[in-house]
């Protein structure tokens, strides 16, 4: 990465206003997440868990049928959404990250973790 692609563009914001934008993205998230927890796109999840900088979501689903179907865009969305929210919040643009894990809901056993955006750089 070149020095001129470092550069970013700042501006200040009141703290009033961040909280209120903050508080907007987190009601985003949680609705996001019910709704894909109700959704019948996604029959597979059963639950979802996160925590509290959204740097980490945990879907506990269905192992059977969310390995034969595309259940899997429902952590996009949440990993998408959860970066987003922490680089509202501070975090640095170059190490800001979402893990999202699934975990088979009978078992407990988790099978699969991705590390955005680490793991779908390395797809490029």
């Amino acid at each position: 990465m070149n020095e001129k692609s470092k550069e970013f563009n700042w501006f200040v914001m009141a703290k009033p206003e961040h909280e209120k934008m903050m508080k907007g993205l987190k009601e985003g998230i949680l609705a996001n997440v019910d709704e894909i927890k109700a959704s019948d796109d996604f029959k597979s999840v059963k639950d979802i868990t996160y925590n509290k900088s959204f740097s980490e979501f945990t879907l506990s689903v269905n192992k059977e049928e969310f390995e034969s179907g595309l259940d899997t865009m429902a952590s996009v969305g949440l990993a998408l959404t959860g970066m987003y929210y922490q680089l509202f919040n501070g975090a640095d643009v170059e190490n800001y990250k979402v893990t999202v894990i699934y975990k088979d809901a009978s078992s407990g056993e988790v099978f699969n973790t991705i590390v955005y955006p680490d793991d779908v750089n390395k797809k490029k």
